[in-house]
C-alpha cells in the first residue's frame, strides 16, 4: 500500500531507545568481562522485545481501514494516528473509536460519511481509477459549514491532484482534513469524467466533535491558584493524579466507585469548604489546541476557563446543592455533550434547619415587640374590609332598589296589556302570579345572594307571568352535577336577560317564540346559557335598556366583592335568528 504525503510517519518509542542507549553506554564503560556479557545478554534482549512492540505497532498502523461503500466508486483510508503513543501520553489523548459514525449512500447516489475529529488521518481514494486510465478523470473538493449542505457548494469546487497507487485505486491530494480539523468544517469531493464532462462519484465528508472526555478532577488549592492565573494547563504526573484523586476520596461525603475512563467519582458530594474545583479534559490530539464551551444547571453555555492542549474549567465558590454540569465543544451545538452530576454539601450555617432555627429565634424577639403593633393594624385592616364590604353591599341594594321598580312598572304594563285586551281571567291570574313573586322578591331583599333553587324559582315564575300576555315557550335545564340547594347565586340577577329576550326578543313571535336556560358545570365553574329564538337582541343596540343597564352595574359591583370568584358576561346575537347569553360563574361550585 503507497500512502500520500499527509500519512503519518511511525515515530519510535521513545521508552525503549532510552533503554537501548543507557545499555550501550553502560556496556562501553565497564571493565569488568562478566558484567559485559551479562549487560551485552541484557541489551539483545531488551531491543528484541523493542522489536517485537515497535513491529506490533507498525502493523497497526500500517493496516488502514478502508471504508468505501459507494458505487460510484469515492471513499476513505482511516489510519490510527494514536497507536504510536506512550502509555502516559494516551491518558492525555482523547482517542475516539469508532472513527466513522455514518456511512450511507443517498437516492441521488451520493456517498456521505460523518466521523469524529481526532487524531486519525483521512486519505481521500477513488476506486477503479488506476495508472492506465487516470488521464481520462479530474478531481475536485469544496468547504463548506452547513450540515445540509446546498446545490451552491458545487460553485466553489476547486480542482486537486490526482495521484496514482499500487492497489487499483488512486488517492485525492485533500491535505490532512482530519488532523487540522478545528472549525466545523466539512468536504465535497467528486470526481469527474474528462471524456463526458459528467460526474460520476460525489462524497459528502462531515465532522462532528466527540463527546469530551474528562482525565482529572482536583480540589487542590495550589493547583486552582496556578490554573486561575496562568489560564495554562500543565502536564499531570501519574503521580499528582494519584494525589488529586486520593484527595477527592477523602473529602468525598459519599463512598463511591471511580469511573475507569473519567477518572471521576460517580457520585461526587463535596464539603462546604471545598466547592471549589478544576475538571481538566483529554486533548483531541497530540499538541492541539482545543476550546470548551460549558454551562452550569442550565443551557446557556459559556467558554472554557481557557483555550489550550488540555482545556479545562475552573468552577469556583459553587452554591451549596445539586448541580449539573454540561461541556461540549466550542461553537457545535451538534455534537455530543459530558454531562456530570454532583452536589456540594451546605455549611451549619447554611443548612436549613438552622437558617429555621435562627428565624424562630428572631421571630420569638420581635413578636413580642410587633404583636400590639400588628394587632392593630389587622384590625384596622379588618375594619377597612368591613366597610368596603358594607359598602358594595349597599351599593348592590341600591341597584336592586332601582331595579324592583323597573321591574313592577313593566309587570304593571303587562297587566294593562291583559287588561285592554278584556282579558280579566288572565288579569286576575297574572296579578296573583304577580303578588307572589313580589312576596317572594321582598323576603329576599337585604340579601345579595340566595340558592340557586330560589333564584330558578323566581325566574320561572316571572316567565310564567309574561306566558300569560305572550303565549311563548320555555325550558330551563340543570345539571345533575350542580346542586341547585347549596349553590348560591345572586339574587335576580337572571331576571333582566329573561326580560330583554321577551321584550327585545320573542314578543312579536307569541306561540312560536322560545326561551331556553342551560345551567352546566366544568370542574368548579358554572355556566349559565339563555337564548332566545327572537329577532336577535344585541347590546350595543339597545344601551338604551334600563334592567340591563343596572344588571352591568351590579355585575361589576359583585366582581369587585367576589374578587376570586368573577363573574363575565357575553352576548352573542344572530339577526333575525337567535340571541345567547353566557354566563360564567368562576369558582362558584
Amino acid at each position: 500500500m503507497v500512502f500520500t504525503s499527509n500519512s503519518q510517519p511511525l515515530l519510535p518509542n521513545s521508552h525503549w531507545y532510552k533503554i537501548h542507549n543507557i545499555s550501550v553506554l553502560d556496556l562501553i564503560k565497564t571493565k569488568n568481562t562478566m558484567k559485559k556479557k551479562i549487560l551485552f545478554i541484557a541489551l539483545l534482549s531488551f531491543q528484541f522485545i523493542a522489536y517485537s512492540q515497535q513491529k506490533q505497532v507498525i502493523d497497526t498502523v500500517y493496516q488502514p481501514t478502508l471504508v468505501d461503500h459507494s458505487p460510484a466508486g469515492l471513499g476513505v483510508l482511516i489510519g490510527d494516528n494514536q497507536s504510536h503513543l506512550g502509555k502516559e501520553e494516551a491518558e492525555f489523548i482523547l482517542v475516539s473509536k469508532p472513527t466513522i459514525q455514518e456511512s450511507v449512500i443517498d437516492k441521488d447516489g451520493a456517498f456521505h460519511i460523518k466521523a469524529f475529529v481526532n487524531n486519525d488521518y483521512f486519505n481521500i481514494v477513488a476506486k477503479g481509477i488506476n495508472e492506465d486510465n487516470i488521464r481520462y478523470y479530474t478531481a475536485y473538493m469544496a468547504n463548506y459549514f452547513d450540515s445540509k449542505p446546498n446545490d451552491k457548494v458545487f460553485d466553489r469546487l476547486l480542482q486537486i491532484p490526482l495521484y496514482t497507487g499500487n492497489a487499483g485505486y488512486s488517492f485525492l491530494n485533500a491535505g490532512s482534513i482530519n488532523l487540522d480539523k478545528t472549525d466545523g468544517r466539512n468536504y465535497l469531493f467528486v470526481i469527474k469524467d474528462n471524456r463526458t464532462e459528467k460526474i460520476i462519484a460525489t462524497m459528502y465528508l462531515d465532522f462532528i466533535f466527540p463527546k469530551p472526555m474528562p482525565y482529572l478532577i482536583s480540589i487542590d488549592d495550589g493547583l486552582l491558584f496556578v490554573y486561575s492565573i496562568s489560564q495554562v494547563s500543565t502536564y499531570i504526573s501519574p503521580r499528582n493524579l494519584i494525589k488529586f484523586t486520593q484527595q477527592i476520596k477523602d473529602n468525598n461525603i459519599v463512598k463511591t466507585t471511580f469511573n475507569s475512563q473519567t477518572n471521576l467519582p460517580d457520585h461526587l458530594k463535596l464539603p462546604s469548604d471545598k466547592n471549589s474545583f478544576i475538571i481538566q479534559f483529554k486533548s483531541l490530539r497530540l499538541n492541539a489546541l482545543n476550546s470548551f464551551q460549558y454551562s452550569l444547571d442550565n443551557r446557556w453555555f459559556h467558554n472554557s476557563t481557557a483555550k489550550n492542549y488540555n482545556p479545562f474549567i475552573v468552577l469556583k465558590n459553587l452554591d451549596p446543592g445539586k448541580h449539573t454540569l454540561y461541556v461540549r465543544y466550542a461553537d457545535d451545538s451538534k455534537s455530543p455533550e459530558f454531562v456530570y452530576e454532583f452536589e456540594i454539601q451546605p455549611s451549619l450555617i447554611q443548612t436549613t434547619w438552622f437558617k429555621a432555627f435562627l428565624g424562630g429565634l428572631f421571630i420569638l424577639i420581635v413578636t413580642g415587640l410587633f404583636l400590639n403593633f400588628k394587632f392593630k393594624k389587622q384590625k384596622r385592616i379588618l375594619r377597612e374590609e368591613s366597610a368596603r364590604k358594607n359598602e358594595l353591599q349597599n351599593q348592590i341594594s341600591s341597584l336592586r332598589a332601582q331595579l324592583n321598580p323597573h321591574f313592577i312598572f313593566n309587570a304593571l304594563n303587562s297587566i294593562q296589556g291583559l287588561v285592554n285586551k278584556n282579558d280579566l281571567e288572565g288579569s286576575n291570574r297574572y296579578i296573583s302570579k304577580f303578588g307572589s313573586l313580589m312576596r317572594d322578591i321582598l323576603e329576599q331583599n337585604n340579601k345579595t345572594t340566595h340558592a340557586l333553587a330560589l333564584e330558578v324559582k323566581q325566574l320561572e315564575s316571572y316567565l310564567q307571568l309574561e306566558q300569560l300576555r305572550f303565549r311563548f315557550s320555555y325550558q330551563i335545564n340543570i345539571e345533575d352535577a350542580i346542586n341547585t340547594a347549596e349553590t348560591d347565586f345572586p339574587v335576580m340577577l337572571l331576571q333582566p336577560f329573561a326580560e330583554n329576550a321577551i321584550k327585545h326578543g320573542i314578543s312579536g313571535k307569541k306561540e312560536n317564540g322560545n326561551i331556553s336556560l342551560h345551567f352546566t358545570r366544568n370542574s368548579n365553574d358554572m355556566q349559565v346559557v339563555i337564548q332566545d329564538n327572537g329577532r336577535g337582541f344585541n347590546m350595543n343596540e339597545t344601551s338604551d335598556g334600563y334592567g340591563i343597564k343596572l344588571i352591568k352595574e351590579r355585575i361589576t359591583v359583585l366582581n369587585e366583592l367576589y374578587k376570586e370568584q368573577p363573574i363575565t358576561c357575553t352576548i352573542h346575537a344572530v339577526i333575525d335568528q337567535r340571541t345567547t347569553v353566557t354566563l360564567l360563574f368562576r369558582d362558584w361550585l
